[in-house]
């Protein structure tokens, strides 16, 4: 390689010309390039560290400048073999302080015994090998699930089990040509909802800090007492649109008790197993219902409030909900936008509970027979501390609604139909704005909220036997299910409540929620959760986006989407604080809120990204406690990435691709690895995956330090080697082993079916991925799964005298990043101004479908492409797109 004088003198001159005249600084550079013989890669990535650590590049610098900066200092990388060059380069002592590398300094010689594996562990901590260490840990969790998933749920989750699993993973004699027959942690008992709320995490480091007193295993906790002491600690902080650094809290000793007292309220009018929907924004009131739903041993039903009537229809009647929660309205910008009316719309929903929603205009009006979630009107914010807690923020407030049939609540009706009962018998710890609550109603509350979820004996047969005669939450057995959804036999109505029984202990293959996932047919797939699909959450959580005890997660998403309760878990499973922002997040206040937040994980879709870029609203914003970002739900822009990552002074942009289905992901990127905008350094903990070839072979993933080449660069389908941690094994309107299973073939090396997922990937030399989008006839638009099939259908009922045929496809924008909506469309007749009919799709899809849609142009064409059985071949209309010189870049035209 070439001497790296004149290199240096190059990036010197481009520092200089960014304006750094720092002299000292100069000869610092030239230093470093003194300890290189020659020209490696070693020194590129140290010149690009050291650029970062002297804020030579830095926010301030325009993003010319930056881009100007990497490729200087990234001129003679070898692209063709290595792929991008990184952008985020961790150093040994970054690395050091991630959850992996802390539970492996400390607990890495329990793994070499569970697994007897000698000292490898030891052997590769003492080198200091980061990566190798995550390579022996990932091989480790793929080839013996017994001692990995055992470890580390007892060591580093401390996991409350009412009854211990028998084994990790059973494996049927059938598994490999049906692996839906395989078990995780069979004969385990628990509740999800109280492990999320139990501060496990913290009670497990508390126990390692305790046997180690000199070492810092996690970073130190306010409190060192008994487990009570995590009921002060802040579960969640939040702030209400227009007010975006006026936060509150929620400590998550109230967090549990307002989850159970929803929980004792459920079990007076619903039974065990029973489908409850929650069709609300991501607010404060959703989690403790959520929580609460989860308690009560009943099945959430996550459907967006996005949606439009007829989709939340569609949900209820699949999923076979016996009950609803929702707002009366949803606040937006100042817009009132109806929710409760919406949910009525369609076919006839079940009972439902309205939760008020109030703007922050609205008038405070006391009524003693009312108590509601905390809200901030602007006539009480003046004068206000910044920071305070729910409970002296909030403002009882007379509810507007009015309820449209006899069968619906109003939200406050229902929270009385279990009365409060703090667990100390007295109105000591419980949240002021329950203090004054009214005389309860008749019915009793036998049990008091507090030990519904401090109460956990492990593996007792007290605990192994409770609630085993009154039912259980519905498990894994498909032949429950049907197509016109979920068999309960409740029916909704005031009966005698079963409060001594909560919180409800199910088998761990009980469901526990349903979501859905647009299928190729039109029809959403449910998918369900058990209580242990959250663990995926847990892992990929602790592992890739680093959630570490007292951490504060932000990630702009709705229940209705697998982000939103894989948040839930992801941050109270790993000890950390949920920071919500009850506002929209692609203008400037939800920046503020990040930074007033002291958010330390934040979690993206690359729309929104896109959306700040083209504002300009990170200008002047400072979030000095972020120490990564997280984007999920499309493939993103490397451009896009490069400037986001030029705002938070290069701080790594966990990329994190997985599926409702999934309970989390498959691939995604380390603290402690380097990362290229838009590329995937690792699959997740557990996975083994591979890229169908289109000759139908498959080449498999082959771990590597993504410096220095692993394998040959290729495209193809992406496909999963079951057992999976958190992979679906059941769906409620179809059957699963035809959607996932049926025609792929049977591999040799691993003796099991592989599973199919339809994302396109390209593996790049380095061992490295990037996503090019779904391979199926399905697409992401801002983040969202949508069928062609449901777009189109949206298209030809709202225009019938229009449209006579239409095809929808989606298509990565130019240079890469989130797919846009196109659609070919046949119509009825000639003429017509496409403009207008651009338009009237887009109102079509957005009215029928979702608002957040966007129809980005329209084709029009004489006849689409069919197969032999009529079938649109919409790979041939992709194809045609992705031919053009800029199919993306105007709104219309005629073919």
């Amino acid at each position: 390689m070439s001497h790296p004088e004149p290199y240096i003198s190059d990036v010197i001159e481009c520092t200089r010309l960014a304006g750094t005249q720092d002299g000292a600084l100069l000869d610092s550079l030239r230093a470093l390039s003194c300890l290189y013989p020659s020209l490696s890669t070693d020194l590129q990535s140290k010149v690009w560290r050291f650029l970062i650590d002297n804020n030579v590049v830095h926010p301030g610098l325009s993003f010319p400048a930056h881009q100007s900066l990497a490729k200087v200092v990234f001129s003679c990388w070898p692209a063709d073999v290595l792929g991008p060059h990184p952008l985020y380069i961790p150093t040994f002592e970054e690395a050091s302080e991630t959850n992996v590398w802390k539970f492996l300094m400390t607990k890495g010689s329990l793994l070499d015994d569970a697994a007897a594996l000698g000292n490898v562990f030891k052997r590769v901590i003492q080198s200091r090998d980061v990566g190798g260490a995550w390579q022996l840990l990932h091989k480790l969790s793929r080839k013996d699930p017994e001692s990995f998933w055992g470890t580390l749920l007892t060591e580093e989750l401390s996991l409350p089990w009412h009854q211990t699993p028998h084994r990790m993973l059973q494996l049927p004699y059938n598994a490999g040509t049906d692996p839906d027959t395989c078990q995780w942690m069979p004969g385990g008992r628990l509740n999800i909802a109280q492990c999320a709320l139990s501060g496990c995490r913290r009670a497990a480091a508390r126990r390692s800090l305790a046997g180690n007193p000199s070492e810092s295993v996690h970073r130190p906790l306010q409190n060192k007492g008994d487990a009570l002491s995590d009921s002060f600690s802040p579960a969640i902080v939040y702030a209400e649109e227009g007010f975006p650094e006026l936060l509150k809290t929620l400590s998550l000793g109230e967090l549990r008790e307002m989850s159970a007292h929803v929980a004792c309220c459920l079990s007076c009018i619903i039974e065990p197993g029973d489908a409850v929907a929650i069709v609300m924004p991501m607010t404060m009131q959703a989690v403790i219902i959520y929580f609460g739903i989860v308690l009560a041993g009943c099945v959430v039903v996550s459907i967006a409030d996005s949606f439009s009537a007829s989709e939340i229809s569609a949900r209820l009647v699949i999923s076979g909900a016996k009950l609803v929660m929702t707002q009366d309205v949803v606040v937006r910008g100042g817009k009132y936008l109806p929710m409760y009316s919406k949910v009525l719309e369609g076919a006839k929903a079940p009972p439902t509970i309205v939760v008020p929603s109030f703007s922050s205009s609205s008038s405070p009006e006391v009524d003693s027979n009312l108590y509601t979630r905390a809200i901030i009107s602007r006539a009480s914010s003046n004068g206000s501390d910044a920071s305070t807690s729910a409970s002296g923020s909030c403002l009882r407030v007379k509810a507007e609604v009015q309820l449209r049939r006899p069968c619906d609540m109003h939200y406050t009706t229902f929270m009385s139909l279990a009365p409060w009962k703090p667990h100390d018998g007295s109105q000591k710890g419980v949240p002021s704005w329950w203090q004054s609550t009214p005389p309860s109603p008749t019915t009793s509350c036998r049990t008091n909220c507090y030990n519904i979820i401090n109460t956990s004996v492990v593996g007792t047969a007290s605990s192994s036997s409770q609630n085993e005669n009154n039912g259980e939450a519905r498990g894994g057995d498909a032949g429950n299910a049907t197509s016109t959804g979920r068999q309960s036999g409740s029916s909704c109505g005031l009966h005698k409540s079963r409060h001594e029984d909560l919180p409800w202990i199910v088998d761990s293959s009980a469901d526990s929620n349903i979501l859905f996932s647009s299928g190729t047919t039109g029809e959403p797939k449910a998918i369900c959760w058990s209580h242990i699909t959250p663990l995926r959450a847990w892992i990929d959580g602790w592992a890739h986006q680093d959630i570490q005890i007292g951490d504060v997660v932000c990630w702009p998403t709705s229940l209705g989407w697998m982000m939103g309760p894989w948040l839930l878990y992801a941050t109270f499973l790993n000890g950390g604080t949920l920071a919500l922002y009850h506002g929209a997040p692609l203008g400037p206040d939800f920046c503020r809120f990040v930074g007033a937040a002291g958010v330390n994980v934040l979690g993206l879709v690359p729309s929104i990204v896109k959306a700040w870029r083209a504002s300009g609203c990170l200008e002047g914003i400072q979030w000095p406690h972020l120490k990564c970002i997280s984007s999920t739900g499309e493939a993103s822009a490397p451009e896009d990435y490069h400037w986001l990552m030029s705002k938070i002074r290069y701080k790594p942009i966990i990329e994190y691709c997985g599926g409702t289905e999934i309970g989390g992901g498959f691939l995604s990127c380390t603290m402690f690895q380097p990362q290229n905008p838009s590329c995937f350094s690792t699959p997740t903990l557990g996975t083994q995956l591979g890229l169908m070839l289109p000759d139908g072979t498959v080449s498999y993933h082959h771990q590597g330090s993504g410096q220095a080449p692993t394998q040959r660069a290729v495209t193809g389908e992406l496909v999963l080697v079951p057992p999976l941690l958190g992979s679906s094994q059941r769906l409620l309107n179809r059957n699963h082993a035809e959607v996932y299973f049926k025609g792929m073939p049977v591999d040799s090396t691993y003796r099991t079916a592989l599973r199919r997922h339809g994302d396109e990937m390209e593996r790049l030399p380095n061992g490295y991925y990037r996503a090019l989008g779904r391979c199926d006839d399905t697409m992401n638009l801002g983040g969202i799964k949508v069928s062609s099939v449901e777009i189109e259908r949206a298209v030809l009922e709202g225009l019938p005298d229009v449209v006579a045929d239409v095809a929808a496809v989606g298509v990565p924008t130019l240079g890469g990043g989130p797919e846009q909506l196109v659609l070919f469309i046949v119509q009825h007749g000639h003429g017509g101004n496409i403009e207008v009919l651009l338009e009237t799709c887009q109102r079509e899809v957005r009215k029928l479908l979702n608002p957040l849609f966007k129809v980005s142009r329209v084709i029009l064409k004489s006849q689409l492409p069919r197969t032999a059985s009529n079938k649109v071949i919409r790979r041939e209309l992709r194809l045609e797109l992705l031919n053009m010189k800029s199919p993306t870049t105007s709104t219309s035209s005629k073919l």
